[in-house]
């Protein structure tokens, strides 16, 4: 064997091998192409690992039992691991459920595709787009599983700003709606008394005086302004909205798959809700509006950092001492300890306490006082209008409760919302609101 160049600029292997035939030597000569001292295939096979090792696509081969056979680097600082155990099985770092759908998947479509949390040492799930494919040696049999992870987690950060964007326009709009809904009634009210107050002028005055011409056009005036009200008010959503004995639970279950897809995965959102039911007297689309305020108040108070928010409900009877009757009884009141006290409660009731818990940044004293009153707010530019609170609290009052605020610089801020629940033997409360 030699290196041969004849008139080409690479290099190539001479094999050369005498054979004898019918009697006579015969000389037979092969040749191979070389790459800096190696064939032109082990070349090749060289840079393919070292593409598959160094790539930027995590790449995993595992044996027909789902152990692990090679990982390459991504996979590993994916992991967090410096070296993967040989053997390992893969369902270490992906759910065995998980696992079994993409496997499934692959024999009926050739290639399983899915999403798929990979679990990693000390550090949130990875989301990762996983494709999972099947190595066969010639007969058909089985030999690897090759499995690759994108990198899901940008996409889905996409999406889940997308569903709180659209979440907090929503939340928007409805506050707007109970604000508006307000307005108009208040507008229809004050029409009414000036309507009724201007009919006795007129009946006082004599015909055809200024002032009974004056009084009659204050009528003609409001009788027009009536007419408006009555064409804009169903526009109201909460004009004659339906109240009745809902469930609270069902309600906290909604709002817990509603939040779960629209809040950034740097939120821990946990509800501890049980399973005992929480019967209510008030309107569904409400009590839900109300709690994903509370929650996307809570999310905007962790300033887009890490932390969690917990909603948790119980039933509860008697009242705190923050709540015991006095001349402030339905009027907001703000203590030493940073707490806001809204509302009254009575201790012969049982009430629902609903619970919402940050680990924000925590109010300021001067701002806690402040934070119910319409159009206030302390987020710039379109992230606050200031009406997500006050909403919270004409929701609340409307329906007989209370609520406190309580809140602590740089520890976090919890809301508390009573409701009086209903008798066990009707669809009311178990007194009048």
């Amino acid at each position: 064997m030699r290196l041969g160049s004849l008139d080409r600029h690479e290099p190539f292997r001479i094999f050369t091998h005498e054979a004898p035939f019918d009697g006579k030597s015969f000389g037979l000569v092969m040749t191979r192409d070389v790459i800096d001292g190696v064939t032109a295939d082990e070349a090749r096979m060289d840079v393919f690992c070292l593409a598959v090792e160094q790539g930027p696509i995590a790449t995993i081969l595992t044996d027909p039992a789902g152990r692990i056979v090679y990982a390459n680097a991504m996979f590993r600082q994916i992991v967090g691991a410096p070296a993967v155990k040989i053997g390992l099985p893969l369902t270490e770092f992906l759910p065995a459920d998980a696992w079994r759908e993409l496997t499934t998947a692959m024999r009926h479509e050739g290639v399983g595709h899915g999403e798929v949390s990979i679990r990693r040492a000390a550090r949130e799930p990875f989301e990762a787009r996983v494709s999972v494919a099947a190595l066969c040696l010639e007969n058909g049999d089985l030999f690897r599983f090759i499995v690759m992870l994108g990198d899901d987690g940008p996409r889905k950060a996409r999406e889940r700003a997308l569903r709180y964007h659209d979440l907090l326009q929503t939340s928007r709009m409805e506050s707007m709606r109970h604000l508006f809904d307000g307005f108009v009634h208040d507008i229809g009210s004050s029409l009414g008394a000036i309507i009724g107050f201007a009919g006795f002028l007129e009946q006082d005055l004599r015909e055809g005086t200024t002032e009974r011409l004056f009084a009659d056009r204050v009528l003609s005036a409001c009788e027009n302004a009536k007419d408006g009200v009555a064409q804009i008010l169903p526009l109201a959503r909460t004009s004659g909205a339906e109240r009745r004995c809902i469930d609270m639970q069902s309600v906290l279950r909604d709002c817990r798959k509603l939040l779960s897809g629209a809040l950034p995965s740097s939120c821990d959102l946990a509800f501890r809700i049980g399973e005992e039911m929480l019967p209510v007297y008030g309107n569904e689309g409400e009590m839900r509006q109300m709690v994903v305020n509370l929650c996307l108040n809570a999310n905007d108070a962790l300033c887009g950092g890490l932390g969690s928010i917990s909603v948790d409900a119980a039933k509860v009877r008697g009242i705190d001492e923050k709540f015991r009757p006095t001349k402030e009884s339905r009027r907001s009141r703000l203590d030493r300890a940073c707490r806001s006290v809204v509302g009254g409660l009575d201790e012969e009731r049982t009430y629902l306490r609903l619970r919402v818990t940050d680990t924000g940044r925590g109010i300021k004293p001067e701002i806690l006082a402040r934070i119910f009153e319409p159009f206030f707010t302390t987020k710039a530019g379109e992230y606050g209008v200031g009406l997500g609170l006050p909403t919270v609290q004409g929701i609340v009052m409307s329906s007989g409760g209370a609520y406190t605020v309580e809140s602590r610089r740089r520890e976090g801020t919890v809301f508390s919302v009573y409701l009086p629940l209903v008798a066990e033997s009707g669809g009311k409360p178990d007194r009048p609101v």
